[in-house]
C-alpha cells in the first residue's frame, strides 16, 4: 500500500483491518484462492483502476499511525506469550520481563 500499487489480498489480518473493498484495494474472502486469482484477473484487464486503487492505497498508508500498529501488534504478542504461560507451555520466566 505505502508504494502506491494496487493491492489484493485475502480479507483476514491487516488487511481486513485497512483495505476497503473496491476503495483501496481489492479483498478475496478468506483462503478463496479462486476469487484472489479472479480478482487479479479483472484487475489486469482494466489499468484504470489499478492506479485509481493505488493512489488511493498510498493515501491510506499514509494516514497509518505506525506507533498505534506497533503497539497493538506488541501488546497481542504478550498476550500470546502470557497465555501460553498461563497454560504451562512456558518452562522460562525470563521472557516476560522488559
Amino acid at each position: 500500500m505505502a508504494s502506491g500499487l494496487a493491492v489484493i489480498a485475502y480479507d483476514y489480518a491487516a488487511a481486513a483491518e485497512y483495505i476497503v473493498h473496491g476503495k483501496n484495494g481489492l479483498l478475496a474472502g478468506f483462503d478463496n484462492s479462486q476469487e484472489f486469482v479472479g480478482l487479479a484477473v479483472n484487475l489486469i484487464n482494466t489499468p484504470e483502476r489499478v492506479a485509481k486503487l493505488g493512489c488511493r492505497a498510498r493515501e491510506t498508508a499514509e494516514r497509518i499511525d505506525w506507533e498505534y500498529v506497533h503497539d497493538n501488534f506488541e501488546a497481542a504478542l504478550l498476550d500470546v506469550i502470557t497465555e501460553q504461560d498461563r497454560m504451562g507451555n512456558i518452562e522460562d520466566e525470563d521472557h516476560l520481563s522488559a
